[in-house]
């Protein structure tokens, strides 16, 4: 039962409600919260992030984003999602869901795909597509810990 509300969210992000039929999202990614109440979709060509009540597919809140987001992680403890910029000079957006905002904005390699966040947190590990590489980074600083 629990995914037929995902399911619902989902459905809702392909023609959310006052939005024309012509306007192309992208959605690229999705995930979930642990408890299954909210779900997060990359929507790349929105250049946006955007919340949903798993429930009924709801539009909670959405970030905007100067790159359109690709890859997606929830921290452990549920506070942030880490959205990779997918460009040339790319990005990873730490959106501080609490406050709806962008806390902070990380420089990773060229074209960043796919994020995954440590079990405790404290690193994250973001594939840069086109340089051939994983880069490792501190989840409070972006400090660049490893580049491979």
């Amino acid at each position: 039962m629990r995914y037929l509300g995902v399911a619902v969210a989902l459905l809702a992000i392909i023609a959310p409600e006052g939005m024309c039929a012509n306007e192309t999202l992208g959605p690229v990614s999705v995930i979930v919260s642990a408890d299954g109440s909210r779900v997060c979709v990359a929507e790349y060509a929105a250049r946006r992030v955007a919340f949903f009540e798993a429930a009924s597919g709801k539009e909670l809140f959405s970030v905007e984003l100067a790159e359109g987001p690709w890859g997606l992680a929830l921290s452990p403890d549920g506070t942030r999602v880490y959205a990779t910029g997918a460009a040339a000079a790319g990005k990873v957006y730490a959106i501080d869901i609490p406050s709806k905002n962008v806390a902070l904005t990380i420089n990773a390699g060229h074209t960043p795909s796919s994020v995954a966040v440590s079990p405790d947190g404290a690193t994250l590990y973001v594939c840069n597509r086109f340089d051939n590489s994983v880069g490792v980074y501190d989840a409070a600083s972006g400090a660049a810990l490893a580049a491979g």
